[in-house]
């Protein structure tokens, strides 16, 4: 219902002004949690504990920017750091 439908003859009460404003936000409110009760639901939607921990964890990653000018203290190439070295990960396991 709208403010100009409301008024006979031009004339508006206060108490007709103040119960649309009220009812307008109540309807407003409303339909803001429903909204936000389905936005909710979607994102609960998104992780699923049923996933395996290993097949996110064996996932590779992008290789950040910052890594990029870094030097290997081990193989001496640039791009990783020591603790991720492929090569000293491979004489680790062959000592093993």
């Amino acid at each position: 219902m709208s403010l100009c439908n409301s008024a006979s003859e031009g004339v508006i009460s206060m108490d007709s002004v103040k119960n649309i404003v009220l009812n307008e936000e109540a309807r407003r409110q409303s339909n803001a949690s429903s909204s936000r009760s389905d936005v909710f639901v979607t994102e609960s939607r998104g992780s699923s504990s049923s996933r395996d921990p290993k097949r996110d964890k064996n996932r590779s990653r992008s290789k950040s920017n910052k890594f990029a000018n870094m030097e290997c203290y081990f193989c001496h190439k640039k791009g990783h750091m020591k603790k991720d070295c492929w090569k000293l990960k491979n004489k680790q396991q062959g000592n093993q």
